[in-house]
């Protein structure tokens, strides 16, 4: 249950002046559904957080947040984390893979430059 969730998004409807019912036909679900994400019965998912941001005009990044707990003023690195790990839960396999070589890559390419002096005896390479 995602219930701080479904609060963000009821806020997010009253501060927009819209409807569930309203937001349910733009993203074509049924209004029964809108009432179970707001109530916390229901989960989130990439495929309906993305339809909720562009009905809402918002940028879809402030909707993965709002879907993982994470509040934008107090973003800290480990949330970050937390938002990388709930984006790549929704790929397929083979997309979490690139995802993983991506991040190694970007991770040399900065020790190379000297970012990440503190942290090179605790990385984990795995190649």
């Amino acid at each position: 249950m995602n219930i701080l969730f479904g609060d963000w998004l009821k806020e997010k409807l009253k501060a927009k002046g819209m409807s569930q019912a309203e937001l349910a036909k733009r993203i074509k679900v049924t209004p029964s559904f809108v009432s179970h994400l707001i109530s916390g019965d229901r989960g989130t998912t990439i495929d309906i957080l993305i339809p909720i941001a562009d009905a809402l005009k918002i940028p879809p990044e402030e909707a993965f947040r709002a879907a993982v707990g994470i509040n934008k003023k107090s973003a800290s690195k480990s949330n970050a984390v937390e938002e990388i790990e709930y984006l790549a839960s929704e790929l397929p396999e083979a997309d979490q893979q690139d995802l993983l070589e991506y991040a190694r890559l970007r991770q040399r390419i900065a020790e190379e430059r000297g970012k990440y002096e503190s942290n090179k005896g605790t990385a984990r390479d795995n190649s």
